[in-house]
């Protein structure tokens, strides 16, 4: 339907783009001191990634447009992309050692379980407020925070399965590498929002703290093959514009050259020093 479609598509910008700007900053803090710099590409990149964020709907006001269509509770029609939210709870995790992790139906149903408990609970509370006399519109306002928390763990949801389908849509040989890191990426989620699935009992302290491990054993198992999955993407150097991220890896050098090309190194002292800032020393 046109109203499931515009939900839906409003979520996923949202979410997407949230990642998006997320992990260029994570990656940004975790590069020090050069990560700061204009050479980095990253503040460029960073700069592009808010417009996405803002523009064509700022992500706090276009997710909620999610949050609307899910206090509906339509979702057993349409293209059934979200038709897990209608599926009834089959019991908490079943998972017993740290690989069961691995296993990508767990960690779509820990994501699933995840987003219909949030929906669940600002429908109960939304209901719940007009049971005690409280406006429609002013009931769903008393949730607003805990529905967009609840419409972003939709688009997580959705976006892990569309990860996991296209993962078994490729050649065989790509994917044990391609399964690694989405079971890292679902796993992240999770680690991230752990406090929801112990809330209600679905993990125990021990399946969370598996949940943990197994995340940071993944990242010795994609380490090896970050740099090809990277490259992967065929973004150029001139398109990337970063003096650490090129190609060649040659990073010192060729942040060296690009510091020497800069007009305030031109000379041994900065254009004024001489004239306005010595005679003031």
């Amino acid at each position: 339907s046109v109203a499931e479609a515009h939900a839906l598509s409003s979520g996923l910008k949202a979410t997407l783009t949230r990642l998006g700007a997320d992990g260029i900053e994570e990656l940004r803090r975790a590069c020090g001191g050069h990560g700061y710099l204009q050479f980095s590409g990253l503040v460029e990149l960073y700069g592009d990634m808010m417009l996405m964020f803002t523009g064509e709907g700022e992500n706090y006001m276009i997710i909620q447009q999610l949050t609307r269509w899910l206090l509906k509770g339509h979702f057993g029609g349409g293209s059934g992309w979200a038709s897990f939210l209608a599926v009834d709870d089959s019991g908490p995790c079943n998972v017993s050692v740290k690989s069961d992790w691995l296993d990508i139906k767990t960690q779509l149903a820990a994501l699933q379980h995840r987003a219909r408990r949030l929906v669940n609970d600002i429908t109960v509370q939304v209901k719940a407020s007009i049971s005690e006399g409280k406006a429609g519109e002013e009931a769903v306002k008393a949730v607003q925070w805990d529905g967009i928390q609840a419409a972003f763990a939709v688009g997580e949801a959705l976006i892990a399965s569309a990860f996991a389908e296209g993962v078994f849509s490729v050649e065989p040989c790509l994917q044990p590498v391609l399964q690694s890191l989405c079971s890292l990426f679902c796993l992240n989620v999770l680690e991230k929002n752990s406090a929801d699935l112990l809330l209600d009992g679905y993990v125990t302290r021990a399946q969370a703290m598996a949940l943990r491990e197994q995340a940071r054993a993944l990242l010795d198992v994609i380490r090896p093959d970050a740099v090809a999955l990277v490259d992967a993407f065929g973004f150029s150097d001139n398109e990337l514009n970063s003096a650490i991220g090129a190609y060649d890896g040659d990073v010192y050098r060729r942040l060296l050259d690009w510091a020497s090309k800069e007009p305030l190194n031109e000379g041994p002292v900065i254009k004024g020093w001489l004239e306005h800032l010595k005679p003031m020393m």
